[in-house]
């Protein structure tokens, strides 16, 4: 964004509800600041001897129809939407690190499901319905919450999200999966979230050491 002219390119971040888009756009900081007051932190008289160059703000075309008209708004326009389950949508190659990660650090994530289950939230890769699948996929990807491995590789969870693209489950749901199926986790402990990136500070957290 510093070292070339933002791309009129637009974005489309999110699937939101009642079939609304967030689509989103880059915005030269010499154009956005006039949404803004005057006086405001970032402004006109912040970037007057510096952050003037060519960085961009992340607008939105918040109505069918104002994308073709260039009549965008701050994502503000969004907050009510936004609150609404909306689901991002992630590129496939970020999908595929995720689950590799996840799975390389799997065996990080059991030491903490023997003791504390309830600590555990998994990303799941679950089967679409056949109408579905040429327009997403054969897989959503789901937040769930662990309640107990039954066996090495298999274990029970409550969905967390909406699925959009089954009508075989709904949140709340306790359904049966396989390891494989995971693409993400994180564990809540009370001292911090830990993610697979962090996997290294789990046997410190369970045994009290961790700062």
């Amino acid at each position: 964004m510093y070292e070339a002219e933002p791309s009129p390119k637009e974005l489309l971040s999110a699937y939101l509800s009642n079939g609304i888009y967030l689509m989103c756009t880059l915005v030269p900081w010499t154009e956005a600041i006039r949404f803004y007051p005057k006086d405001i932190l970032g402004g006109a008289e912040d970037r007057e001897e510096s952050h003037n160059t060519r960085s961009s703000v992340l607008f939105a075309y918040p109505y069918e129809g104002t994308c073709h008209r260039g009549n965008y708004q701050p994502l503000s326009a969004y907050d009510t939407w936004l609150a609404d389950n909306p689901i991002f949508p992630i590129p496939a190659e970020e999908t595929r690190r995720m689950k590799a990660l996840a799975q390389e650090r799997l065996n990080a994530l059991k030491q903490v499901a023997h003791v504390h289950p309830e600590y555990i939230s998994l990303k799941l890769g679950l089967d679409t319905d056949e109408p579905y699948r040429e327009r997403t996929g054969e897989k959503e990807h789901l937040w769930a919450s662990l309640r107990q491995f039954t066996g090495e590789d298999r274990f029970e969870a409550e969905l967390c999200d909406t699925p959009y693209y089954t009508d075989r489950l709904k949140k709340g749901d306790t359904c049966v999966c396989h390891t494989a199926q995971i693409t993400d986790w994180q564990i809540h402990f009370p001292q911090k979230r830990i993610t697979p990136d962090e996997a290294y500070i789990i046997p410190d957290l369970l045994s009290g050491n961790a700062d």
